[in-house]
C-alpha cells in the first residue's frame, strides 16, 4: 500500500495518479451516463481500477481519486446499491478513510499558523473544494471527540 505517499495532499491530481498507478489503474472516462463521478472496480485476479469522470474540475477529480482509492483499501463486493445497510456502511468507511488521507491535522495546523483560516483559501492551497476541506475539518473534530470520549470512558472504568 502506498497510503504514506498520499498523506501529503498538497500533491497535484496528476502526481497522485502517478503514485497510485503503481498499485491500481486510474482511468478518466465519461461516467455521466452511469450517474457516477467516480467508481472503483476490482475483478477476480485483478489489481483494480479507479474510474474518474473526465469532465470534473481538477479539484473534484482529486477528491474522487482519494475516495475511490479508499474503496480500494476498504471495500469488498458490489456496493453500488446503497439501499442496503452494509453498502452504506462501506461507503461511509471509504469516505472517512479518504478524508483521513487527504485532510490531515498537520495540513490544517500549518495553514492556521501561517494565518490562513478560511476554508476557501486552505482548499486553494490543498487543491480541493472548500466543501471538501470543511468535511475534512469536521472529520478531524469528530475523531478528536471520539478519542476524548474513549479516554473519558477508560478513566471512568479504571479501577472497576
Amino acid at each position: 500500500m502506498i497510503v504514506e505517499n498520499l498523506l501529503c495532499s498538497t500533491k497535484s491530481y496528476e502526481n497522485l495518479c502517478e503514485i497510485l498507478k503503481k498499485e491500481v489503474r486510474v482511468i478518466e472516462c465519461d461516467l455521466r451516463r452511469f450517474g457516477f463521478h467516480g467508481l472503483y472496480r476490482k475483478k477476480k485476479n485483478d489489481r483494480g481500477s479507479i474510474y474518474i469522470e473526465e469532465s470534473l474540475t481538477i479539484e473534484k477529480k482529486k477528491e474522487y481519486l482519494f475516495e475511490e482509492y479508499a474503496h480500494h483499501l476498504t471495500s469488498s463486493g458490489n456496493i453500488l446499491d446503497q439501499s442496503t445497510l452494509e453498502s452504506r456502511v462501506q461507503e461511509t468507511i471509504a469516505r472517512n478513510k479518504a478524508l483521513d488521507m487527504s485532510i490531515t491535522i498537520d495540513n490544517i495546523q500549518s495553514y492556521l499558523k501561517n494565518g490562513v483560516a478560511d476554508y476557501k483559501e486552505i482548499a486553494s492551497h490543498l487543491g480541493f473544494t472548500a466543501e471538501y476541506v470543511e468535511k475534512g475539518i469536521l472529520r478531524l473534530i469528530q475523531k478528536q471527540i471520539d478519542i476524548s470520549e474513549y479516554r473519558r470512558m477508560e478513566i471512568a472504568n479504571y479501577g472497576n
